[in-house]
């Protein structure tokens, strides 16, 4: 099975200036750490992958939260920029991404925060 385990999307939002002014938490995982301390955050992980096309197509999802809707939103548009639209090489094949900002999920309590999500599929040629 051909696995990507999201290492690409990561590195990509680590090392863009853009995103990276407005939050260095940034985390390759489902969940946020507890100790985590700040409200600005991203994390990525896989949502599924599509076995009824022919080719390879994994689907993640990268969600951009603040305490501030408009701060979610604007995070979300800085990674959207940054994921959108690229190629890059995992284990000598080639990729490429598509991405979709989706609605922002507004808080369920006074401990959570926004979260604007963007789907990222990710295809091989």
């Amino acid at each position: 099975m051909d696995y990507l385990d999201g290492a690409a999307i990561y590195n990509t939002l680590a090392n863009d200036s853009d995103v990276t002014t407005l939050t260095t938490a940034i985390y390759k995982a489902r969940l946020i750490p507890e100790t985590e301390t700040s409200l600005d955050t991203i994390n990525c992980y896989p949502t599924s992958i599509d076995g009824g096309v022919e080719y390879f197509q994994r689907v993640w999802s990268v969600d951009c939260r603040s305490d501030n809707e408009y701060t979610s939103q604007e995070i979300a548009s800085r990674a959207f920029e940054s994921l959108n639209r690229i190629q890059f090489s995992y284990s000598g094949k080639m990729y490429f991404t598509v991405c979709s900002i989706l609605g922002t999920i507004p808080p369920l309590d006074n401990t959570d925060v926004y979260n604007t999500p963007i789907t990222v599929i990710v295809r091989r040629r």
